[in-house]
Formats: C-alpha cells, sequence, structure tokens
C-alpha cells in the first residue's frame, strides 16, 4: 500500500470543488469493466488525521509497479524497447479513455487538480 497525507492547509478549498478523495473513490467505482480501469491508481481507503498543524487528510492506495524511469535504468544505453515504448503508451492511453470518458475527469493544471467535464 501507499499512503499519501495532504498539507493541512489544501483541505481547506472552495467548499463547492470535490475533495480529492471523493474524485478517487468516484475513478475506483465507475467501470471496473472499462479497459482503462486496470490502469489508474485505485483508492483503498481515506481518512482525517489531527495533527499540530491542523486536519491532514491521508489517503491510502493500492502498491504500484516499477516507475518507467526504473525500466530505463535497468535498460541497456538507458533505451526502452519500441515494444515497451508501444504498451506504456497504450496503458496510459486506456487510463486517460477510462478518466475522460467514463468518470468524466480532465486534468485543469491549475492547482494541480482533476475537474469534472
Amino acid at each position: 500500500m501507499a499512503l499519501k497525507i495532504l498539507r493541512a492547509d489544501s483541505t481547506k478549498g472552495i467548499p463547492t470543488q470535490p475533495k480529492e478523495a471523493d474524485i478517487l473513490r468516484h475513478i475506483a467505482q465507475a467501470m471496473p469493466s472499462h479497459l482503462g480501469y486496470q490502469h489508474v491508481v485505485k483508492l483503498l481507503d481515506d481518512f482525517m488525521h489531527v495533527g499540530p498543524h491542523g486536519e491532514h487528510s491521508c489517503l491510502v492506495f493500492e502498491a504500484l509497479g516499477e516507475s518507467v524511469l526504473n525500466f530505463q535504468k535497468r535498460s541497456t544505453n538507458g533505451r526502452l524497447s519500441l515494444e515497451l515504448v508501444r504498451s506504456i503508451a497504450c496503458q496510459t492511453l486506456l487510463g486517460l479513455d477510462y478518466l475522460h470518458r467514463v468518470c468524466g475527469l480532465v486534468h485543469t493544471g491549475m492547482s494541480r487538480s482533476l475537474q469534472w467535464i
């Protein structure tokens, strides 16, 4: 498992904007039968932790596999095979298709947030 702890002030956003955990729960439940579902990280649990600097939203994710950078470091001359690059691109596009078409989400680039479209 992987744990993400958000800064206490990050949870004090615009009241009408959905919290990150709400969006991640939607992603995890929207349509498991879609081919891209298996290519997006799933939220397993979330909870609040009260610390000396305020309330922190804590998100628990499934464990992920190796990063592309690790594959590159292990490869000959730091290059990935064409077959591997195609596989990574296909998996990425399937995941993006799931997020966009099924979940109705798009990354806006604003404050590193996902927004419903």
